[in-house]
């Protein structure tokens, strides 16, 4: 049974905050050498990460490495002022020089308010927590991690029991049968392992999590790559255990899959999924599926394609729905509300070479998205969103009832001021979660254009069944939604 409460919610004017026009011009530019983030000489990006670590109000940036040399130390690009960046791993504790990187995530795994780091290795994998101040100390030997070497790839930090903490799963390379790690957290950092039908998945790529069927917990989507026979994994979450779902409607993703992504392209309240295959020489295929709204199929719809190991998804026009952004590509897509893409016009960017992911943030707290790609054999890439005479928007900061920064599993609605929870009225939905794609984390800040509206509603639904809502949210500012933003009143969540 949802428990409903209706918060009065802290909420600071970002800059931008004055009231826009309609029109908008959509251009975006490649800012990589004067930020300072395209990375060391001899290359090798591969997962990205974002997140405030700093606890400055800037997102920060996290880029795993996997090249040659075959030991490589990962980077940590502290955001000074919006424009530039400052690599620092090694000053923050972070530089995991280990025998090659691929998935990372930015997850609050003691639920104190900040992001501690998982970095996913061909060696042991490691997890590091957040001090409080942005310096890390390393956990790895004490919090329960096996002591195994079985090339990670993509990795996620969900709450698959709804039990308040965030648990970790890693897609483990699959060429010798290697067992995945899944891990139940117990609290005070402490990761025990399990299997509950994670244990033997075929999986060598990316993996994320998402709510597909609508039933209040978070299913597994992996990608298999690499030759593996079979179509996408959907894995889903039954009290706690996965079993696969037959039939999903995924036949044609079969032989080789890099990154899956989730979101509801059509706004209809159910997850999509976009498919990569990426191909290194350039274009690879991608297929989109729309959710049949029934917990167990998807059809199929064209979609355009592009190269990288990925596709991401942002409003990057600020019209209310979500666009897609192809790894390493020099356009991106607009929807039209209805799930049908058309590419804008190309922009300028600096070659780069076998394009893996792309995330987003808002880097210069501006209320457009940028974004970042990952190159293996070349640079990697900061592109700028300059939208100007740009649509409205505002920014969703969430925090669990259980404290928890992010609060992943939580599914967030934007509706029109004075119409909250109707359904017709629906400006946009999307879940906060720790990945996308091919190992790729976007800023857990959740971004929303709402057009040339001076207002919205705003739900939050957290998995715990807790439900905030907040009326007449003003544009263009940050809105925080959690227990540090309303009175003392409230009591601890139900459990499920």
């Amino acid at each position: 049974m949802l428990r409903v409460i209706v918060l009065m919610i802290m909420a600071t004017a970002a800059p931008g905050s004055a009231p826009a026009p309609k029109a908008h011009h959509l251009t975006f530019a490649d800012i990589t050498n004067a930020a300072g983030v395209a990375g060391p000489h001899h290359y090798g990006g591969h997962g990205i990460g974002w997140a405030d670590v700093t606890n400055d109000g800037k997102p920060d940036g996290y880029i795993t490495m996997n090249f040659k040399p075959i030991h490589m130390a990962e980077l940590f690009y502290r955001n000074i002022d919006g424009t530039r960046f400052r690599e620092e791993a090694s000053d923050r504790g972070i530089a995991s020089f280990d025998a090659g990187s691929h998935g990372v995530v930015w997850a609050d795994l003691d639920n104190d308010g900040d992001y501690d780091l998982v970095n996913g290795s061909y060696e042991r994998n490691h997890v590091f927590e957040n001090d409080g101040t942005g310096h890390f100390i390393d956990r790895t030997k004490d919090v329960g991690i096996l002591d195994v070497s079985r090339g990670t790839r993509g990795i996620v930090a969900f709450d698959f029991d709804n039990d308040g903490d965030l648990d970790v799963f890693c897609n483990n390379w699959a060429a010798d049968n290697e067992a995945n790690e899944f891990y139940r957290n117990d609290g005070n950092l402490r990761l025990t392992p399990i299997d509950n039908g994670l244990g033997c998945v075929v999986g060598v790529q990316g993996v994320t999590e998402g709510d597909y069927d609508n039933d209040g917990d978070m299913d597994l989507l992996l990608c298999r790559g690499f030759g593996n026979d079979g179509p996408l994994t959907l894995m889903c979450n039954t009290s706690g255990t996965f079993s696969p779902v037959v039939a999903a409607g995924f036949d044609a993703t079969a032989n080789r899959q890099d990154g899956a992504t989730w979101v509801d392209v059509n706004n209809d309240g159910w997850l999509d999924v976009h498919v990569m295959n990426g191909n290194v020489a350039g274009i690879g295929r991608a297929w989109l599926f729309i959710n049949d709204k029934n917990g167990r199929t998807f059809t199929a719809k064209p979609v355009p394609v592009g190269p990288g190991f990925m596709a991401g998804f942002e409003d990057l026009d600020n019209d209310g729905d979500w666009d897609m952004v192809y790894a390493g590509d020099n356009k991106t897509y607009l929807n039209d509300g209805a799930s049908s893409f058309r590419p804008t016009a190309s922009f300028p960017i600096q070659p780069g070479k076998d394009p893996r992911s792309v995330a987003f943030a808002d880097i210069d707290n501006d209320g457009d998205m940028d974004f970042l790609y990952t190159h293996k054999r070349g640079f990697n890439r900061l592109i700028r969103n300059d939208l100007s005479r740009s649509g409205n928007w505002i920014k969703v900061k969430i925090v669990s009832p259980t404290g928890q920064a992010g609060a992943f599993g939580a599914k967030v609605t934007t509706y029109e001021s004075g119409f909250l929870g109707e359904p017709a009225k629906r400006i946009s939905f999307r879940e906060a979660r720790s990945q996308e794609g091919y190992l790729a984390q976007n800023e857990p800040v959740l971004h929303f254009g709402i057009a040339d509206r001076s207002g919205v509603d705003v739900e939050v639904r957290f998995l715990d069944g807790t439900v905030l809502r907040r009326t007449r949210v003003g544009a263009n500012r940050l809105v925080v939604l959690g227990p540090c933003s309303t009175s003392s009143s409230i009591s601890q969540p139900h459990r499920r």
